[in-house]
């Protein structure tokens, strides 16, 4: 059979990426929130899979980006036995990297050729880094195992272009597969059966189970089968056992004090392990190329520190030259449910035996056609001895060999194009779920604007934050469609009237056939439009009738005081609230609610062609245990310390911090009465100019957006003046040097107060304070709910003067009627 055994040189089988689409969802992920317009290479550690005897499929998804331990990967694990040991428990994790282009343009001018050169020095130089040589062989696997990406994506099309590539060292020469020219089957030379026998195989097993899971890919077996005799004082029975194989790591391998033992052995076979589940076949997988380097830069360090040890020639002649190097695999079945015991039984070595092969490979010297077999290993040596010489200050050939890095190979072929050396190209939109891509889509303009604009936009903060928009009419659909541009994902409509004929020209959420039959809910066809619109949103919509004062609950007192629980609970539900209803009475009690409980509270109203918008104060004191409560009071406690050290005298101060702002009830001298008594139809409906609307809730929005931007959040100050006016905006540019007193965002200024004007097209930002009166948010009305809320409620509804009287503006009424009187009184006197 000898003379059908031939050298034949290596053919490498190249791995195939296989990715999952969830990868490409994590690339833009990354470029957009995490790399932005920054080129620098990121981690990511791909896989080979092992199911289906296939170690050829390089897989990629979201997962690849995460360190082995955020996978809880078990190669961190002590031990994996083989009882219980799949191919997918124990997978080989690539070191790899990928770089994310800003254009096309740099992605096809990137010079491939010097991006796998550099990447081939750096396996290189680490391969052959001594002080770092224990640590390199613990993690074999990741050290040789490498993997590089570049990538383009056009984000708004989802098409990416790619290439991939297993980096790897073209090295060493002169390496030849030892083939069966006649034969290449299971009966040929690379069957189990001619190295181990059932016995041995039984050894073998229980020596794997001893390895730790990162050991079990990489290592080498030693098989001692006659001791050397010559030497009395050599004792090698006690270090071995005839015929018994051995598994060794190669941190333990490569040691001089191992090497000496073997010098015991007067014959002994090794073998080193390969991953290459697909028996037989004759072409290894491409890890192997790193694989046979490392070796051969092992072998060369030793030669390089012990190249007159006879003892390292010993080893190296039997490890090489010996019927070759020999490399094993173990085939493991994936479908295998057995007790450990059942591994070690006659059917499961039989097994092991028939599908596990040995390959042999041949190291030749350069001049291996000039010379004979017998001075190969000599000839061997001084090929070796140029590449690492023994005193390396010392040139062994006029200083060319030092420094010395072999070329790199490694750029995966596409197959969709005839296996041409070019990049691949995907579109996911036809395999992506039509959702994800929509809501993708919806964020990317967010995105986009944190890599130029503002760096420090806290789109999360957005993200997160639940609103809740009491009245789902002109403003409220204007003001749900902005908040979905914004990125909110949680938005509640509250209403309590169905959709008619007359509203999908001004409501932006409504169509016309939404309003056939008058029987559909405005909160419910409001939030199934937003749905529409980006359908990953938590939008809900909440039929529901708020109570104004002055409206008694007659026969229905428990139906309504059970609806205001209901409003209480949405108001606890959510962080934001926007009051557009078109009564001003009926954003009364929200505001009560949302006030003594702390809510980011947002007022849109408009007339025929004008408009407010105004954000609500935080009401907190330092002497109330709700209060103290507040998420808010912490930083309250803060700005509060802050104020007092910028301004010592508070008279001179020139802002209105976010508590001390007034509400849209606090210049009131009434309570609030039921106002939708006795309209005629220009009072029933809405009428205002129709963009002003747009206008409005466009401002409130954004108002929104500049409030969750300052560090200082709803208790950001504001100016007491106009700060429309050249003095106060340098005023705004330099107010404070504290965060927490900043009357601006990253956003631009974060006004109290914005009154707008159609008939002019004026624009104004003023401020006020609250009122220890306020009908809707003093304390002398929040506590009177907070302490006896039903009773409170119930006069309220019943009848409104009872505000007036908790807040003492009936004293107010009484002293200016008297007052009046007084002035009339002179004035008939003096008559």
């Amino acid at each position: 059979m000898e003379e059908n055994l031939k050298p034949s040189l290596i053919r490498y089988h190249p791995f195939t990426t296989v990715i999952d689409p969830t990868f490409w969802l994590e690339i833009k992920r990354i470029k957009l929130d995490t790399l932005k317009l920054e080129l620098k290479p990121i981690e990511i550690f791909p896989t080979i899979s092992f199911a289906n005897n296939d170690s050829r499929s390089i897989h990629l998804n979201y997962e690849s980006f995460e360190k082995q331990s955020e996978r809880g990967n078990r190669s961190n694990s002590p031990l994996i036995k083989i009882s219980n040991w799949k191919k997918t428990d124990n997978p080989i994790i690539f070191d790899g990297k990928i770089l994310i282009y800003n254009t096309k343009k740099e992605f096809d001018s990137t010079d491939k050729r010097e991006l796998l050169i550099k990447e081939g020095e750096r396996i290189w130089m680490k391969m052959n880094d001594e002080q770092q040589q224990r640590s390199y062989d613990e993690s074999l696997s990741e050290n040789l195992a490498k993997f590089f990406m570049i990538v383009f994506g056009d984000f708004k099309s989802y098409d990416f272009y790619y290439w991939s590539a297993y980096p790897s060292l073209s090295f060493p020469p002169n390496c030849h597969l030892i083939i069966d020219s006649s034969s290449f089957s299971t009966n040929s030379l690379g069957n189990w059966s001619n190295y181990f026998d059932s016995n041995q195989t039984k050894q073998l097993i229980e020596s794997f189970n001893e390895l730790s899971a990162s050991q079990q890919h990489f290592f080498a077996i030693v098989v001692p089968s006659k001791f050397d005799q010559t030497n009395d004082n050599q004792k090698p029975s006690e270090f071995f056992q005839l015929n018994r194989p051995i598994i060794y790591t190669f941190t333990k391998f490569w040691s001089l004090e191992t090497i000496e033992k073997f010098s015991m052995l007067d014959e002994y076979k090794i073998f080193v392990s390969f991953p290459d589940f697909i028996p037989f076949s004759p072409y290894p997988n491409w890890l192997l190329r790193n694989y046979l380097s490392y070796l051969h830069v092992r072998l060369g360090q030793l030669l390089q520190r012990h190249h007159q040890n006879s003892k390292i020639l010993s080893f190296i002649n039997n490890f090489l030259f010996v019927d070759h190097l020999k490399i094993f695999t173990m085939a493991i079945k994936t479908d295998l449910n057995r007790s450990e015991s059942e591994f070690l039984d006659e059917s499961f070595c039989s097994y092991l035996m028939q599908n596990s092969f040995v390959r042999h490979i041949a190291f030749l010297p350069a001049n291996h056609k000039k010379i004979d077999k017998s001075r190969y290993l000599e000839e061997f040596i001084k090929d070796m001895l140029k590449l690492y010489p023994n005193n390396r200050e010392d040139d062994v050939d006029g200083g060319k060999r030092n420094n010395f890095i072999p070329p790199a190979i490694g750029w995966e072929r596409n197959k969709k194009l005839n296996n041409r050396l070019i990049p691949n190209h995907i579109n996911c939109s036809s395999i992506l779920d039509p959702k994800i891509m929509a809501s993708d889509a919806l964020s990317l303009n967010l995105k986009l604007m944190k890599w130029r604009l503002v760096p420090r936009l806290d789109l999360d903060l957005i993200h997160q934050s639940r609103c809740l928009i009491i009245g789902s009419g002109t403003i409220g659909c204007n003001i749900g469609r902005l908040l979905v541009a914004w990125g909110f994902n949680q938005i509640t409509f509250i209403d309590n009237k169905n959709v008619s004929y007359s509203n999908p020209a001004r409501q932006s959420l409504f169509h016309f056939e939404d309003a056939i039959g008058g029987r559909k809910s405005k909160s419910m066809v409001a939030s199934k439009a937003l749905s529409s619109i980006n359908p990953s949103i938590d939008s809900r919509g909440v039929n529901l009738e708020i109570e104004i004062p002055d409206h008694p609950l007659k026969f229905e007192f428990e139906k309504k005081l059970k609806q205001t629980e209901k409003l209480e609970k949405l108001i606890d539900e959510h962080e934001i609230i926007f009051l557009s209803t078109d009564t001003r009475e009926s954003r009364w009690l929200p505001t009560l609610i949302a006030t003594s409980k702390h809510k980011i509270i947002v007022n849109v109203a408009m007339g025929f062609d004008s408009f407010l918008v105004q954000r609500f104060g935080i009401r907190l004191r330092n002497d109330d245990e709700i209060d103290q409560q507040s998420k808010f009071y912490p930083l309250f406690q803060e700005q509060q310390k802050q104020f007092q050290q910028y301004f010592p005298d508070p008279k001179q101060s020139s802002i209105y911090l976010g508590s001390e702002l007034g509400c849209y009830f606090c210049n009131d001298i009434v309570a609030p009465t039921n106002s939708t008594k006795d309209r005629t139809l220009d009072q029933q409906c809405t009428v205002t100019r129709p963009g002003l609307s747009m206008i409005a809730s466009g401002y409130a929005v954004e108002v929104l957006s500049s409030i969750l931007q300052h560090p200082a959040g709803p208790l950001a100050p504001t100016f007491k003046n106009f700060s429309n006016d050249e003095e106060n905006s340098e005023c705004l540019k330099s107010s404070s040097e504290s965060n927490f007193l900043r009357t601006d965002s990253i956003l631009g200024a974060v006004p109290h107060e914005l009154r707008g004007f159609l008939q002019t097209f004026d624009r104004i930002q003023s401020s006020i304070l609250r009122s220890d009166h306020c009908i809707a948010c003093s304390y002398k009305v929040i506590d009177q709910y907070r302490r006896n809320r039903d009773k409170f409620l119930t006069e309220a509804f019943e009848n409104s003067k009872s505000i007036e009287k908790i807040t003492g503006i009936d004293e107010f009424h009484e002293y200016s009627g008297s007052l009046l009187d007084e002035l009339l009184s002179d004035e008939e006197d003096q008559d």
